[in-house]
């Protein structure tokens, strides 16, 4: 049975010294690092994830009381997605000064060495001008700052004694290498341009990861089979190469994440996403592979090139008000929703497309208008899906809409209840992008490219 630490009701107290340097941590701060692990159940990453959090308000409280003329931004630490925290052993997108900085949390146990992310120093999105050790007496609810070590110093020693990666995407740091003076890193972040450390530029991946689609859709299935409660380190079923370019996208990390953490804990209700999560992982591939369709190009009555090379016809002078008495397919379609409930704004545009599926024809229509807001802009993809005759659907015929963070709503025409259409109506800000995919059966599958609508 998994057991967590936070469960624990008795903790071992161990006589330790203290540290002149310590600071302590607030009640509050502990609660909130407590909040940042609670949800991952990885017993071992659970732990490393809270000691982690503990580091980063350590920091945060060791800046506040040194220097007030320092700006840093700890927002959105890694460790509050836990997708990375789960995977990167280190608190990434830090700022001090306009330095990147990256923390990393040293426990009880010091030894000579201490084993640090590869990820954090190979990977553009990760890698920091400053790496800095925390010293966290969990026990004793304080922190301290230990040392810390530039890139280019880092890279320096590394080719210095040609230090090489471990297999298991770690390098094992000696602890020498850290400068153990922390005043010196205030002044260097006062004193410093930020070019006097240059990193790598950040280059696409959306290139690379189109190519290995294939190769990793396959090699992240095998994440599924895994024996109940044990689950798979990714440097055990993929390449560092094919690793780097995994750790460019959250969503990938995310969906990799959940499907483990449902493996540790399977007696938890499944989401639409994980009682299929191969089918949600290639629609995940679609949105972050595929090029995208922009909707609000509709209200300049054109298509882009992409929907007119996919053989989307526009609707020109479709409108939800003449819907009742035009006469077309589109607006008895839309009558008969309207009848029932749907509410359509007089502002919306449409579309559609044929669709031949095992010899049949099938007609996708998408209608969309923006939306009433009153934080940030929102819109809404109303999908119709029937026969170009008006008959009967065939039996089995499936409608699936999905967007970065699951599948949102996958309905299906059955034997007990013929319907001449389906539909489904989603809603999104300028940021979001839905996928649509229409199938006959599991093995006749036609998947869209990506809906999305943005003003830029």
């Amino acid at each position: 049975m998994f057991t967590s630490f936070l469960d624990e009701s008795e903790v071992l107290f161990e006589f330790e010294p203290l540290n002149p340097e310590a600071l302590p941590l607030s009640s509050e701060q502990i609660n909130q690092s407590l909040d940042y692990c609670r949800s991952i159940l990885d017993d071992r990453k659970q732990w490393q994830t809270y000691l982690n959090s503990l580091a980063l308000f350590g920091f945060q409280n060791w800046l506040e009381q040194r220097s007030s003329e320092l700006i840093f931004n700890l927002e959105h630490p890694s460790v509050e997605k836990p997708e990375l925290a789960y995977f990167i052993e280190a608190v990434c997108n830090l700022a001090v000064n306009q330095f990147k900085i990256c923390l990393v949390a040293l426990g009880n146990s010091i030894t000579d060495t201490i084993s640090l992310p590869r990820a954090i120093f190979q990977l553009p999105e990760y890698r920091a001008h400053y790496y800095i050790l925390i010293e966290v007496q969990e026990e004793l609810e304080t922190t301290s700052i230990y040392g810390f070590i530039s890139y280019s110093d880092f890279q320096a020693h590394k080719t210095q004694i040609d230090l090489e990666p471990k297999a298991d995407w770690t390098y094992s740091v000696p602890l020498s290498w850290f400068n153990t003076e922390p005043d010196q890193f205030l002044l260097f972040v006062r004193c410093l341009e930020v070019s006097a450390i240059p990193l790598p530029e950040i280059p696409n991946p959306a290139i690379l990861l189109s190519q290995i689609r294939e190769e990793l859709i396959s090699k992240l299935s095998q994440l599924q089979s895994s024996e109940p409660g044990i689950v798979p380190e990714l440097w055990q079923i993929l390449t560092w190469e094919q690793g780097k370019i995994l750790f460019s996208y959250p969503e990938l990390l995310r969906w990799i994440y959940e499907v483990q953490n449902q493996a540790i804990l399977s007696a938890q209700p499944i989401s639409p996403s994980h009682q299929n999560p191969i089918v949600y992982l290639t629609d995940l591939f679609n949105l972050l592979t595929q090029p995208t369709l922009n909707l609000a190009g509709w209200f300049n009555q054109e298509l882009d090139t992409l929907s007119t090379a996919l053989s989307w016809v526009f609707i020109p002078d479709f409108s939800p008000e003449t819907a009742l008495r035009d006469g077309t397919e589109i607006s008895s379609l839309v009558k008969q929703l309207q009848e029932n409930g749907v509410e359509i704004s007089p502002q919306a545009k449409g579309a559609y497309r044929d669709l031949g599926l095992g010899g049949r024809s099938l007609r996708l229509y998408a209608l969309t208008w923006p939306l009433e807001w009153e934080i940030e802009p929102e819109w809404t993809l109303l999908l119709i899906l029937g026969l170009p005759t008006g008959t009967d659907l065939p039996v089995g015929v499936k409608l699936r809409v999905s967007d970065a963070t699951g599948i949102l709503v996958e309905q299906d025409s059955n034997r007990e209840d013929q319907c001449s259409y389906l539909f489904t109506r989603v809603v999104g800000t300028c940021q979001e992008k839905f996928v649509v995919t229409v199938s006959l059966r599991e093995d006749i599958t036609e998947t869209l490219p990506p809906f999305e609508f943005s003003f830029n």
